[in-house]
């Protein structure tokens, strides 16, 4: 038996009731609730006074918490986000049977994800999960005001051969603007209620109804001008390089193919003088 006074010194301090440890480290943690500041801001705060600490050798700080959730969360709903384009655009490429016309149909979602930023910015909103929510339906919805489009231009073409391609344009943006404005509005005022967060427990869901309000509005409004010169353009590269194709191989040519093979057969003796 070995008293403990000879190899220790005993004292009575304050200490911690527990000892936590994750990943074979010791940590301890600081919790609290701060009201009137979002969660990023609030990390905003933190880090600066953290960077104006010198920590001790062998001490470090990480955040957790709601924020790591938040993290996580933004992570997964950003390839979920990558995701949902490739399966768009891969089922437009089958029903439309190209690759080209999703192509410029898809020219829509990153005006309308724009149109949502600006509408979070504007209305002093930051980006939540929910607002994440809401840019992922908008890559499905988006995109539907360009199908109408490009699909009844695409009618217009097959039925009149002699029908200019700027020509169909005008008469399906014609055609096709009242139920392109029909659908939008009713998603849009659909959302309104969700925008201005009527009703309790609704803040949580604004961000995402100012993304779709502000992106599906703006979305809508340039995709009625952009797309259609986007196809105009696309349409105008297609008939050059089929032009190109046609001069390269012009009758002269095969003309002149045709000759070459006569006298080579004609040398070998395939071909007589009669």
């Amino acid at each position: 038996a070995v008293p403990l006074t000879e190899v220790a010194s005993v004292e009575m301090k304050e200490g911690a009731l527990t000892i936590t440890r994750e990943n074979q480290q010791k940590y301890i943690e600081i919790t609290g609730e701060i009201t009137g500041l979002d969660t990023a801001a609030q990390q905003a705060q933190v880090q600066q006074i953290l960077d104006n600490y010198v920590f001790p050798d062998g001490y470090s700080y990480e955040f957790g918490g709601t924020l790591e959730m938040m993290q996580d969360t933004f992570s997964s709903l950003f390839n979920i986000i990558v995701v949902a384009i490739i399966l768009v655009y891969m089922v437009m490429a089958s029903q439309f049977e190209s690759f080209v016309y999703p192509f410029i149909i898809m020219f829509s979602m990153p005006i309308a994800i724009t149109g949502g930023l600006v509408g979070l910015i504007v209305t002093g909103q930051t980006l939540t999960s929910t607002g994440y929510m809401g840019l992922i339906m908008l890559v499905g919805t988006v995109v539907n005001n360009g199908i109408v489009l490009v699909d009844y231009t695409n009618q217009l073409l097959e039925k009149d051969e002699n029908l200019n391609v700027d020509e169909a344009l005008i008469a399906a943006g014609r055609s096709r603007l009242r139920p392109i404005l029909m659908t939008t509005l009713t998603t849009v005022i659909g959302m309104i209620p969700v925008a201005l967060a009527w009703g309790s427990g609704m803040e949580s869901n604004q961000a995402m109804g100012i993304v779709i309000c502000f992106g599906l509005s703006i979305g809508t409004m340039v995709t009625l001008v952009f797309i259609p010169v986007l196809y105009s353009i696309v349409n105008s590269i297609k008939n050059r390089l089929r032009k190109r194709h046609i001069r390269k191989v012009s009758p002269r040519d095969e003309a002149k193919k045709t000759r070459k093979d006569a006298k080579k057969a004609f040398k070998k003796g395939v071909v007589t003088n009669e």
